[in-house]
C-alpha cells in the first residue's frame, strides 16, 4: 500500500480506499501505526469481508508460486518450495527461518510474518486454521517473541480445536525479558504482569503438545 500514501495520507486512509475499492487481501507494510488506527482497519476488513496482514509487516510469501509485500527481497533465496509452514512475528527473521530450512533442504509451504504491533490483523491462530486446512503444509514453525499473547491463543487454539499437524516453535526474549523496563524490539514486545512472558509462551505450547526448541537453529 505504500504507493497510496502521500505527504498528507495515513495508512488507515490507504486501507480504506483500497478495501473500499474491494480489494479482499491488504497487507499495510507501514510501521509505527497508531493501535486506534490499527483496530480500526482490523474491524473495516472484517466488515468488508476481506483480510488484512499486518501492520508492520513484510508480508507472506509461497516460495515457488507467488508473494505479496516486501518479503523475500529480489530474488528469494531464502525460501525453497516445500511442505512447512512458518508463522512468525519478527518480519526479518521470517526470512531467516526459512533459510535455515532451505540450507537442510527443507521447503516451506508458505511463510507469513503476522507483524510486530500490538494488534495483528491475521494473527497465529487465524494462520494456523488455514494451515490446517491446507494440504501442501504438513508441519508447522512458530518463530515468537515476548509481549502479547497470540502465542498464548495459538497454544489454546490446538490444545481445543483438535488441531492434528505437529507443530515446532521457538520463542525469542531471553535476553530482553532480562531487563524490564527498557524497551527492546517489536511494539508488541510489551509484557503485562505474567501474560507474554517468554516463559508463558513457552509453557503454554509445550502444555499444547508443541515442540518448542531453546535455540533459533535447533528448528531444523
Amino acid at each position: 500500500l505504500n504507493w497510496l500514501l502521500t505527504a498528507d495520507r495515513s495508512p488507515k486512509a490507504a486501507v480504506k480506499e483500497a478495501l473500499d475499492a474491494g480489494v479482499k487481501f491488504v497487507i499495510p507494510i507501514a510501521e509505527g501505526v497508531p493501535v486506534h488506527d490499527t483496530a480500526w482497519m482490523i474491524a473495516y476488513a472484517r466488515e468488508k469481508g476481506a483480510r488484512l496482514l499486518g501492520p508492520n509487516t513484510v508480508g507472506v510469501i509461497s516460495p515457488g508460486k507467488s508473494k505479496a509485500g516486501v518479503i523475500g527481497g529480489a530474488d528469494n533465496r531464502a525460501f525453497l518450495q516445500g511442505h512447512v509452514g512458518i508463522i512468525s512475528k519478527s518480519g526479518g527473521m521470517t526470512g531467516e527461518t526459512a533459510r535455515l530450512l532451505t540450507h537442510a533442504g527443507i521447503g516451506q509451504s508458505t511463510c507469513v510474518n503476522i507483524g510486530g504491533d500490538r494488534l495483528a490483523g491475521i494473527d497465529m491462530v487465524d494462520c494456523l486454521q488455514l494451515f490446517a486446512e491446507d494440504d501442501e503444509t504438513k508441519m508447522i514453525v512458530i518463530f515468537g517473541e515476548i509481549g502479547g499473547t497470540y502465542e498464548e491463543q495459538a497454544a489454546e487454539f490446538i490444545k481445543t480445536s483438535g488441531f492434528r499437524k505437529p507443530v515446532i516453535a521457538f520463542i525469542s526474549g531471553v535476553f530482553a525479558e532480562r531487563f524490564r523496563g527498557i524497551p527492546l524490539g517489536h511494539a508488541g514486545a510489551v509484557i503485562e504482569g505474567t501474560q507474554g512472558t517468554r516463559l508463558s509462551k513457552v509453557t503454554a505450547l509445550q502444555s499444547a503438545g508443541v515442540t518448542v526448541v531453546d535455540v533459533h537453529h535447533e528448528l531444523v
